[in-house]
């Protein structure tokens, strides 16, 4: 959809909002710049360019692209104009965009628009969408540090929230990346936070161990364990995920000079809680922290352990909740 004048405001609603591309050029009717920028979903100060947009210039936005991008247009007189000329015209720019909209092992050929258009023959191939630059963008933005928030990754690339859960959804459909919420107890609201799968290390082209996050049990599990070490590290421990001693790992270690303090998250019902603590400790660990959800999991917890262990070594053992070390 190309938008050259300000009739744009009186099309039906469901015509622009079907439309996937838009072409714009300057268009200083409120009404106008109010319908592109909730079509396109961009911000104010984003809307406000189009209505001061210079002569020659325009507007390209599209699904497939992570934001808005702005073109310089050529001045020709209008009875140059031809289906042939555009057509030339536009081959160096659909080349230079970031995607390719369709392709096929075999091609589809010379497809032409509206009668030229051979259904049947289309329809035998298999047609791929060539992935997303923007899903470029997400990825390379979690890589550092192999999980993000949804805040973060959304800061980090300067993708809308809306739009970025639709790439989001697609990448976890295909196997790129995971989400999981984890909640922090009374203090504050569920996180969502996204971390990166095997499948995603193919896609950015490096090596699986650069975007799988050490730990072990489920995804909000390993998640807890990296977020516990990240904060440790913060607070200048020497911290990290899946230590172990005399054949005992623990979940994050942190090597202090008094020795080894091995932290244990136990966030879900888990009755070999108190035979996990009694392993930590014989194995040489120095104190053993067992990490709980809220109030009621660490009173179940702490009734598991103290019935279970040596009074003696009782004194080893701290319980704490997850929010209080987050």
């Amino acid at each position: 959809m190309v938008m050259i004048d300000q009739v744009i405001s009186l099309l039906p609603r469901p015509m622009t909002a079907n439309a996937d591309s838009f072409i714009t050029f300057r268009t200083p009717n409120p009404s106008c710049t109010k319908l592109i920028s909730e079509t396109w979903n961009i911000y104010q100060e984003q809307r406000a360019k189009i209505s001061e947009l210079p002569k020659q210039h325009a507007v390209v936005f599209s699904s497939e692209l992570s934001q808005p991008y702005l073109i310089e247009t050529l001045d020709f007189p209008l009875e140059r104009v031809s289906e042939e000329y555009v057509r030339n015209k536009m081959k160096p720019a659909l080349d230079a965009l970031p995607y390719v909209p369709l392709a096929t092992d075999e091609g589809i050929g010379d497809v032409a628009l509206a009668d030229g258009l051979d259904v049947e023959s289309v329809t035998r191939q298999r047609i791929e969408l060539k992935p997303r630059r923007a899903w470029n963008d997400l990825l390379r933005t979690i890589l550092p540090e192999r999980f993000k928030t949804l805040t973060q990754c959304y800061e980090g690339t300067g993708i809308d929230a809306k739009y970025g859960r639709k790439l989001l959804g697609e990448m976890e459909t295909l196997g790129l990346v995971e989400t999981v919420t984890i909640g922090f107890g009374k203090r504050g609201s569920p996180t969502t936070f996204v971390m990166l799968k095997d499948k995603a290390a193919d896609f950015l082209g490096v090596q699986p161990d650069e975007t799988r996050l050490p730990g072990r049990g489920n995804a909000s599990h390993v998640i807890a364990q990296n977020l516990l070490c990240r904060k440790l590290r913060e607070r200048g421990q020497n911290a990290m995920v899946e230590h172990t001693m005399n054949g005992k790992a623990v979940d994050v270690a942190v090597i202090a000079t008094e020795g080894t303090i091995a932290y244990e998250i136990e966030t879900e019902p888990n009755e070999h809680v108190a035979e996990n603590v009694r392993l930590d400790l014989q194995a040489g660990f120095f104190k053993v922290f067992v990490i709980s959800a809220n109030a009621k999991h660490q009173n179940e917890n702490m009734d598991l352990v103290y019935r279970s262990l040596d009074w003696t070594l009782q004194s080893r053992v701290e319980f704490k909740l997850i929010r209080e070390l987050l």
